[in-house]
């Protein structure tokens, strides 16, 4: 069966997966370690790091991530280039307008051929009507005036900017998600690194202590060797810990973008009871963008259909030009016209067209149901783990109030001649482990409520976004 730890994140998350293992291994340091509240400075870190000063909070850590993320800049371009589409869409409805300037030479000129009667009293020139050479310049608009095509084409473009949006939200979702899951994972690593240190001071003096009272005979060598043994094992475990804080500071100062990382600042129990925001699963960005495509593929559709009625279109030029009206000389030239262009048969292209879009709307609208149903089977697990999670915490912290209770009537009895070294070394590893298995509880509740708002689409803990 698979361990509960595991499921803090995502199934089929390799990127998560690596991020949850280290935190099984961090739990499983508890055996062994001595009493230490959670919550102090992380270890290793340098006290002329001049970032150590500004204290870094959960959701000013995903603020960050999402501002700075190279993917997110990438979705934001795609959307730009959606919003672009639209424009181009839109130029539809617009005239058009251009210029131009022409030369050119030819031969033979044009010539009148008027045969004239024989005999005439008086001379009659026949002037010239044409030149070797030709100039024009002028300008022209067009304007289209029917095109029943190009209003889908607007919405169409539309709706694929809105997928795009969406598929924005989703990533940035995501990655906040990411972002929060390595802070709390940082901060678990944190109290156990905290815990471990301050139980191998407390075992180093119990080997002191063990030590003088073998020296001077009230002691024995099996405590001794008990004592030396916990703080070779705590060593060990205070290695290991450090290391997997080591690791996701690393993490968070990579998707931050950061040369060195703030001290980490937030409590497991805060951050585990704060309420998570939520919306209505049809408003999760994936749905959204789902939702989208299917309206940009169906307007597509509509387009391509209303392809086959002619388009209708009102042109004018204005030019100078030499020769002009059969004279030797520059002169005006205005036209105005309509024109009518009907496109009638292409041999079945826009009817297999629209029904590829039709298709492609029918596969969207089903796979914007299938993920809805699928997050809302998500939300459903996550329940059932936060249900756990707070069950577990309960136990962990009756099982710490009545282990310290234990820990207590051990030591007296030591003291009064009754008990023996072992019973409190027990009552000790038993108290290490539920203080260890409150924090994990702990951490899976706010686990949980980081992968609701993710579910949902929820990148900023304050808003909607």
């Amino acid at each position: 069966m698979q361990p509960r730890l595991f499921q803090c994140c995502p199934r089929g998350s390799d990127r998560m997966r690596d991020l949850v293992i280290p935190i099984s291994i961090l739990i499983l340091l508890a055996p062994g370690l001595a009493r230490a509240a959670p919550g102090s400075e992380e270890r290793g870190r340098s006290a002329a790091d001049p970032a150590a000063a500004a204290p870094l909070t959960i959701e000013a850590a995903v603020s960050r991530a999402l501002a700075r993320a190279p993917e997110l800049e990438a979705l934001r371009a795609s959307e730009a280039a959606a919003e672009a589409r639209v424009g181009q869409a839109r130029s539809a409805y617009y005239p058009r307008l251009g210029a131009d300037v022409s030369y050119s030479a030819h031969w033979p000129k044009n010539e009148l051929a008027i045969a004239l009667p024989a005999g005439l009293p008086f001379a009659i020139t026949i002037p010239e009507v044409d030149d070797v050479h030709r100039f024009r310049a002028g300008a022209q608009v067009g304007l289209r005036v029917l095109d029943l095509a190009r209003g889908p084409r607007v919405e169409a473009a539309k709706s694929s900017r809105a997928a795009e949006a969406a598929r924005t939200r989703e990533a940035a979702a995501a990655l906040a998600y990411q972002t929060r899951a390595t802070f709390l994972a940082g901060l678990f690593a944190r109290d156990v690194t905290t815990i471990a240190g301050e139980s191998l001071k407390l075992a180093l003096a119990e080997e002191k202590r063990a030590k003088l009272k073998a020296e001077v005979g009230t002691g024995s060598a099996v405590a001794l060797a008990q004592a030396r043994v916990r703080v070779a094992s705590l060593s060990a475990q205070l290695r290991q810990a450090e290391n997997e804080l080591a690791r996701y500071r690393q993490q968070l100062q990579s998707l931050l973008g950061l040369a060195a990382l703030p001290r980490l600042e937030g409590e497991l129990g805060a951050l585990a009871g704060a309420a998570a925001p939520t919306r209505p699963l049809g408003e999760a960005p994936g749905v959204e963008r789902l939702r989208a495509a299917k309206l940009a593929a169906e307007q597509a559709a509509r387009s391509t259909s209303r392809g086959f009625w002619p388009t209708l279109s009102l042109l004018a030029r204005a030019e100078v030009g030499y020769p002009n009206a059969m004279k030797l000389e520059w002169g005006p030239l205005v036209q105005g016209g309509v024109g009518l262009s009907w496109d009638f048969y292409d041999g079945g292209l826009r009817q297999k067209q629209a029904r590829e879009a039709h298709a492609q709307a029918a596969s969207a609208a089903a796979a914007s149901q299938a993920a809805e149903e699928s997050l809302r089977r998500k939300l459903i697990d996550l329940a059932a783990r936060g249900r756990t999670a707070r069950a577990e915490l309960e136990s962990a912290r009756e099982i710490l109030t009545q282990t310290e209770v234990y820990l207590r009537v051990a030591k007296a009895a030591v003291e009064a001649g009754a008990g023996t070294a072992l019973d409190v070394h027990t009552a000790e590893l038993g108290l290490d482990r539920a203080r260890i298995a409150v924090q994990q509880a702990l951490l899976q509740q706010a686990l949980v409520k980081a992968e609701a708002m993710m579910v949902h689409g929820i990148s900023s803990a304050g808003g909607r976004r």
